[in-house]
């Protein structure tokens, strides 16, 4: 029964199936040539999965600048034949090519998403130890320019580290009976229910199911005062003109206007997400840099909502996605600035 269920599983429909097969450019068509000479070949290193637009088209645009790219993608890595050889010189293998990773970015890699051959939870389990271990390995390796090297930190950290550089934050509790957080939450207005871990569930290899953030009544949730099994983000509902999806790249910043919408509809309805690109405010540039620069950040996306009284934070996504609002806008400006970056640092690699 619905009712059973914990509130914020509850009137969660979207479900997908995460495609694996590859469309990566250099993966179909071939790695550039360089000219570096014999031994291991310069690249660049992706650790993400399958879906990911945004390593597709950075892969594309690599290719065009001569940069080759070696991609593993955690829906696709089983049976993949690697190497890695320790030493002065290190390097890598991958099905029979010798390369050395000059730059790493670590994106979608997650380990929910390595499959098993007939669901043998032994194998599963052994495939995504080995395969953390791979992860771990090329991003702590020492020999290459990681981009975004530190773990964001978890939501709750983000809220105080964003507060203590000057950013409003919404009151916020952390609590596994959600109609407690009542007492503690300013006003008597509407609250939001969101998950503490991702926004969505990956039950099983590939199959991914929302789980997005839901507006409440007080009085909704003071109807429901069973715990939900774990501990859930409560927060007040802060009423805005829309949202600032603000993308941070190296020193520059290029900010997207979106206007109110449901928390879904960028996934399920993307096209009816009012998008427009506006200029990044001058109020929220320093203390953006300050949060990119204590959290080591090369590249990273910041939710702020557009208020009345101004801006106020609510996340920072270093795995982010940018293509869907640069399609809704005709530009291309985080895409350019993302490549020029990864460009930047291979070849620095190359010439040091």
């Amino acid at each position: 029964m619905q009712s059973l269920l914990p509130m914020l599983l509850r009137d969660q429909s979207f479900s997908t199936e995460s495609p694996t097969r590859s469309r990566d450019f250099q993966h179909r068509v071939g790695r550039p040539d360089t000219d570096h000479g014999p031994g291991p070949q310069p690249c660049v290193v992706l650790l993400t999965r399958a879906a990911d637009r945004e390593a597709d088209m950075l892969s594309l645009h690599l290719a065009a600048a001569s940069v080759p790219v070696v991609r593993f993608d955690c829906d696709r890595v089983p049976g993949t034949g690697v190497s890695y050889a320790v030493g002065a010189e290190s390097h890598l293998d991958v099905d029979g090519l010798s390369a050395r990773p000059l730059v790493v970015w670590s994106r979608y890699f997650t380990l929910d998403s390595v499959p098993a051959s007939g669901g043998d939870r032994r194998l599963a389990g052994y495939l995504r130890g080995q395969w953390a271990g791979w992860r771990d390995l090329l991003v702590g390796s020492g020999g290459a320019r990681v981009l975004n090297p530190a773990t964001v930190p978890d939501r709750i950290t983000q809220l105080r580290v964003a507060s203590g550089v000057g950013l409003r934050v919404p009151a916020t509790v952390v609590t596994s009976t959600p109609s407690a957080a009542l007492a503690a939450l300013p006003g008597t207005g509407d609250v939001i229910l969101k998950s503490l871990a991702e926004h969505y569930i990956e039950s099983e290899p590939g199959r991914l199911d929302g789980l997005f953030a839901r507006r409440l009544t007080r009085a909704e949730l003071a109807a429901n005062p069973d715990t939900e099994g774990a501990p859930v983000i409560v927060q007040e509902f802060v009423p805005a003109k829309g949202e600032w999806r603000v993308y941070a790249v190296g020193d520059s910043f290029h900010t997207f206007s979106a206007g109110p919408h449901a928390a879904h509809a960028p996934f399920t309805d993307a096209a009816s997400v009012p998008v427009h690109r506006v200029a990044t405010p001058d109020g929220i540039r320093a203390p953006l840099s300050e949060l990119m620069r204590r959290w080591q950040l090369d590249v990273a996306a910041f939710d702020l909502l557009d208020t009345a009284d101004g801006p106020v934070f609510l996340e920072a996504n270093a795995s982010c996605d940018w293509l869907w609002l640069e399609h809704a806008t005709g530009s291309r400006v985080v895409t350019d600035a993302v490549v020029d970056r990864v460009v930047t640092a291979y070849r620095e690699g190359v010439a040091a």
